[in-house]
């Protein structure tokens, strides 16, 4: 079940959506999502901030893919464009890397949190 709080950032009112997973706790926000675990599970495992994956940053329909699996993309280049609540979000490759693998399509619904495309950075590519 997904959740929204409302927040106050630089005088703005925002909506936030939030979901409860085993994992952690997923906070949305315009083009991305951010799992937080508690403070020694990050440190343990290295989450946190430095992950391959693109998440959906709340409950959405997939309106367009602009990258394949294969596909060099510098930090910042469009990846997925996802529609909710009448708005587009734009959501953009973490880093410089390698797109590794796509878990959307157009047309597609998914969930807050939902990791849609996975880029490898270019110092981690594997052997293939």
């Amino acid at each position: 079940m997904n959740r929204h709080c409302d927040i106050e950032h630089d005088g703005k009112l925002l909506r936030v959506p939030y979901w409860h997973s085993p994992e952690g706790v997923w906070i949305g926000y315009p083009g991305g999502a951010e799992l937080f675990t508690p403070k020694d599970e990050q440190q343990e495992s290295g989450t946190g901030g430095g992950q391959p994956g693109v998440f959906a940053p709340m409950t959405g329909k997939i309106s367009a893919v602009s990258v394949a699996v294969g596909d060099t993309v510098s930090a910042g280049d469009e990846l997925v464009i996802l529609e909710a609540m009448k708005m587009e979000y734009r959501l953009t490759a973490p880093h410089a890397g390698v797109v590794r693998s796509i878990d959307c399509s157009t047309g597609e619904l998914c969930d807050l949190g939902a990791e849609l495309i996975v880029v490898a950075k270019d110092d981690d590519q594997d052997d293939e």
